[in-house]
């Protein structure tokens, strides 16, 4: 007889997705370093040069950190922390 209840309180959550708190925001932090590293019309100079490093260089090396901030931030998004 138990089974039966549980059943019928899974079958009422059938059809109704679960929405994580940040949805939409989460996807926006993991998609916004792609669009950055993928558009190359924003990197395609050597100038500003940093300590005689070419900009395409150096914005490639500081995607890497702000990359991971991203996904740390979507992450904490998710699971509906701050």
């Amino acid at each position: 007889m138990e089974r039966a209840a549980a059943f019928r309180v899974n079958a009422a959550t059938i059809g109704r997705p679960d929405r994580a708190p940040g949805g939409t925001m989460k996807y926006i932090l993991l998609f916004a370093p792609c669009v950055v590293a993928l558009w190359a019309p924003l990197y395609n100079s050597t100038e500003p040069s940093l300590a005689g490093v070419p900009f395409f260089y150096w914005l490639q090396l500081l995607l890497i950190p702000v990359s991971a901030f991203c996904i740390y931030l979507a992450d904490r998004t998710a699971k509906g922390r701050p």
